[in-house]
């Protein structure tokens, strides 16, 4: 009986652990600055018309935004609007104050 019953643990724990394995994924990589929910981004002029084709353009031109993955290599993924963009790092500006986010366009 114990050895049916560490039989189904060891068959059902990678079910179990892939279950949790995004969550904790997620949570260290905003705990080390790669993923973040909250941030206002302000793209440069020549990347900035590419941005508003794709999402309603802000007149202040300041974007609430889900930066996806940040920090490493020369490009960041930054959802705005439900739109996934893969920015290079010199293309934008990036503001991280959970404050900031209660201000409207």
């Amino acid at each position: 009986m114990i050895k049916v019953l560490l039989l189904l643990t060891l068959y059902f724990s990678p079910l179990i652990v892939g279950e949790f394995k995004g969550g904790i994924l997620e949570q260290t990589m905003r705990l080390i600055g790669i993923r973040n929910d909250h941030a206002i981004v302000k793209f440069v002029d020549g990347y900035a018309h590419f941005v508003e084709s794709n999402v309603d353009k802000r007149e202040s031109g300041l974007y609430p935004s889900k930066v996806i993955f940040s920090g490493l290599g020369t490009t960041s993924v930054i959802e705005i609007d439900g739109v996934r963009f893969v920015v290079p790092n010199e293309k934008y500006n990036m503001i991280i104050d959970r404050n900031i986010l209660k201000l409207s366009d």
